[in-house]
């Protein structure tokens, strides 16, 4: 198995006393720097996590985040990376941060004073407030109609009283949640919805918020507890890195597929962002379904795609400058950092 450079996360590089503090953190952790920014590097195994049992993986993304946290808890503002982020060697480190630095370095200044926090809500007792569902005006009416020859009850009646009690509970569970997220929203920047992971589980939802409002952000959450009183309970994760709002991964390109998007998009070899956007526009409104309806199937999600891999590819580059679908210049750049797609 290779060895290669395991990167955590991107920081601004440290001056002196950052550096005695970073060394602090251990001697396995290494700074790769390129002008003022630095990749948190580990000399590792490369492996496909991919490829892994999934209960293994769940234990390396607990030290990744472990890494991180105590990088951020250091007093380091750090943009993490993707989980089984790995890159050949140093050089090839130093050619993502010089050809990634116009979008690590603005990104590194919007997390400045920035942390996330997880909200998850669940209800306290789910029987109680599913025995409440049932006692509501048409759900009860049915059931007793049911009850009152139950001899004669068929399994399609006893599911019609379940998915009134289901539709009952996702209506109450939504409105709830979106109280929450309402309510902790006015002390946040921004937030993402997460999986929800169970029936017990309202809502599962990250803040994005500046350090001076943590304060506010608590003692609102203290006022949702005194409000939703015995009904639900809630734990808050934080304050984290912003996992769900600024992370990077290494976008790998295929020059092949670059080619065919050019041509999807029947755009020229060297445009801007503002243009490429433009040019999908343009062929958007001829390949969209309700425009089109003779149009073959699946060509307008090609177009997205095609769109989605050029301005990831233009934005990870030229930062808004000209950017080259030349073959010669295509070759040069298969490996680039991007920002990981994700909810704002």
């Amino acid at each position: 198995m290779k060895t290669g450079k395991y990167i955590y996360g991107l920081i601004s590089t440290p001056g002196e006393a950052g550096k005695k503090v970073f060394s602090e953190l251990g001697d396995k952790l290494k700074l790769i720097s390129y002008d003022d920014i630095s990749a948190v590097t580990e000399d590792a195994k490369i492996e496909d996590l991919l490829s892994q049992d999934k209960k293994q993986n769940v234990w390396k993304l607990l030290e990744h985040q472990k890494i991180i946290e105590s990088i951020m808890n250091a007093g380091f503002s750090i943009i993490p990376m993707k989980l089984g982020t790995y890159l050949d060697d140093e050089t090839e480190v130093l050619t993502i941060l010089k050809k990634g630095h116009h979008l690590i370095k603005r990104t590194i200044d919007k997390i400045k004073g920035v942390i996330e926090f997880a909200v998850v809500a669940c209800w306290t007792d789910l029987g109680s407030v599913l025995k409440e569902i049932g006692e509501q005006n048409e759900i009860k009416k049915l059931k007793d109609t049911l009850m009152s020859n139950p001899s004669n009850i068929s399994i399609e009646q006893k599911m019609e009283v379940g998915i009134m009690v289901a539709k009952s509970l996702e209506h109450k569970k939504n409105e709830y949640a979106a109280e929450i997220v309402k309510s902790l929203s006015q002390f946040s920047l921004s937030n993402a919805q997460n999986e929800v992971r169970n029936a017990e589980m309202l809502s599962n939802t990250a803040f994005m918020l500046k350090q001076e409002q943590i304060k506010n952000f608590e003692d609102q959450l203290e006022i949702l507890d005194k409000c939703f009183k015995n009904q639900i309970k809630f734990k808050r994760i934080g304050p984290l890195p912003c996992y769900n709002f600024y992370s990077l991964e290494i976008l790998n390109i295929d020059p092949k597929g670059i080619e065919n998007a050019v041509k999807l998009l029947e755009i020229d070899k060297e445009l801007n962002l503002s243009q490429i956007k433009a040019a999908y526009k343009a062929k958007a409104m001829k390949l969209h379904p309700d425009k089109n309806k003779n149009e073959r199937d699946g060509a307008f999600d090609e177009l997205n795609k095609a769109y989605a891999l050029l301005s990831s590819y233009c934005e990870s580059l030229a930062d808004g400058k000209i950017c080259s679908f030349k073959q010669e210049d295509i070759v040069k750049n298969t490996k680039l950092i991007k920002l990981k797609d994700l909810q704002l």
